[in-house]
């Protein structure tokens, strides 16, 4: 996902920062609301977020402001913003959608819902899998599962979905197919955009 994806090789599990995003359920949850229902300049409270998406309100606060001095990746990575400085916030802070690249880029995206790609650990973790390991190389589901923190039933359960939206393209192998990232796609484009964004996003917060 460009030069601003360190390949680093001698590591099973490497998350990409773009899997971050949508690292957990109540992350991608926000981000949905965030792009379907929530106004652009209307603040919100976390029980009241946690209230339209369903989710425990100290599941939501985790994800915005963990705690006085961290923030939490929907702030970090530009899905949502603060109404006070984030490392010095009231005792009821109030969000909005953030006026951010990540979410501009978020919502102009028209292809395969990108809450359903990184819905399931697997697929995050296979995503990253292949972007670090770049398109040089083709990769079985045996050959994935023994470089990769995977069983082989979840490659399998989850690969598919990748060759489905164009991350992954498949090439014929005696007794078994293997998988190569497609540079050329669309949706890798978009996706090493979208990963700049959050990579910026993240380190606007640590200076």
């Amino acid at each position: 996902m460009s030069g601003d994806v360190e390949r680093r090789r001698d590591r099973r599990d490497v998350k990409t920062p773009l899997t971050q995003l949508f690292e957990t359920e109540t992350q991608r949850r926000l981000i949905e609301y965030a792009l379907t229902e929530m106004d652009d300049d209307r603040y919100y409270q976390t029980g009241e977020l946690a209230d339209v998406i369903n989710k425990k309100r100290n599941s939501v606060a985790h994800v915005i402001q963990r705690r006085e001095g961290v923030i939490g990746p929907m702030i970090r990575f530009g899905v949502i913003e603060p109404k006070h400085n984030p490392m010095n916030m009231p005792n009821i802070p109030h969000y909005k959608k953030a006026n951010s690249a990540v979410m501009g880029l978020l919502e102009q995206w028209d292809g395969y819902p990108l809450c359903d790609l990184f819905k399931t650990t697997v697929r995050q973790k296979l995503v990253s899998f292949f972007v670090n390991k770049g398109p040089d190389e083709a990769y079985s589901v045996n050959q994935i599962r023994h470089e990769g923190p995977f069983g082989f039933k979840s490659v399998k359960e989850n690969i598919g979905v990748l060759v489905e939206v164009g991350i992954l393209t498949t090439e014929d192998r005696p007794r078994t197919t293997a998988y190569r990232l497609d540079v050329d796609s669309d949706i890798y484009q978009f996706l090493g955009e979208l990963n700049n964004a959050v990579v910026e996003s993240a380190e606007s917060f640590q200076q």
